[in-house]
């Protein structure tokens, strides 16, 4: 599975440059991404045009001016990844599993993913989220090693896995692994029927019915409050 991962160090904050300067992660050109560790609120998230631009992102995250010094005290220095976002969504036994519908969350504030990178802007899902031929690929390549490795390792993962992803010129890439249902991107994807068995001994990977969805996310302070969902086929909820 190395090769569906991205390069990425999780280092105190104060070793963070020396990271950043290793040579691990590209030319002085190259764009990085620098993220606070802690709880920021999707907030902690800095898409650096170059090294210089990551540097000056390490010093604002480190000084607590961007988000509450207590997520700062350690950073991701990744890899910057060009493509697609996807999210796959699953139940599974352990062994067996169920997909949901693909869906795509939208992060940056301004119109054509330009800006900072918000908490979340909403999410959809359609045919044209995510491929057959991706799809299928991200099952072989990512989620069933994922179940397989899990449960060889002695704890068999029995629950809901979303796996978010990059859709990159060289392939589909990690970018992370959730085990929650408040993910935004799961508050529509309920509206829809999809005749899955959940976390069952004998769930077997059963189709979905795919039908439009989108969700508007309504925040206040820090968190979200609601979400408008509106179903395309007939309904609207």
């Amino acid at each position: 599975m190395a090769g569906v991962f991205r390069a990425v160090e999780v280092v105190p904050a104060d070793e963070a440059l020396a990271a950043l300067r290793s040579g691990k992660f590209g030319a002085p050109d190259s764009p990085v991404v620098v993220k606070a560790d802690g709880l920021a609120a999707g907030k902690g998230v800095i898409v650096a045009p170059s090294r210089r631009d990551a540097e000056r992102a390490i010093a604002d995250l480190a000084a607590g001016t961007l988000v509450a010094a207590e997520a700062t005290k350690q950073l991701l220095i990744e890899e910057a990844l060009e493509g697609r976002e996807v999210s796959v969504l699953l139940f599974t036994d352990g062994r067996d599993y169920a997909l949901m519908p693909a869906a795509r969350d939208h992060k940056r504030i301004g119109e054509n993913d330009t800006g900072p990178n918000t908490g979340g802007m909403g999410a959809i899902t359609d045919h044209s989220v995510l491929d057959k031929n991706t799809l299928d690929r991200i099952v072989r390549e990512v989620v069933e090693p994922t179940l397989r490795g899990a449960s060889e390792e002695g704890f068999p993962f029995r629950g809901i896995l979303f796996v978010g992803l990059m859709l990159t010129a060289a392939g589909p890439k990690v970018l992370e692994f959730h085990t929650q249902l408040c993910q935004r991107r799961f508050q529509f994807l309920f509206l829809l029927k999809t005749g899955m068995v959940c976390c069952e001994s004998d769930s077997r990977n059963s189709p979905s019915n795919r039908v439009f969805s989108i969700a508007i996310t309504a925040c206040a302070a820090k968190f979200v409050t609601s979400s408008i969902c509106f179903l395309v086929n007939g309904r609207t909820s």
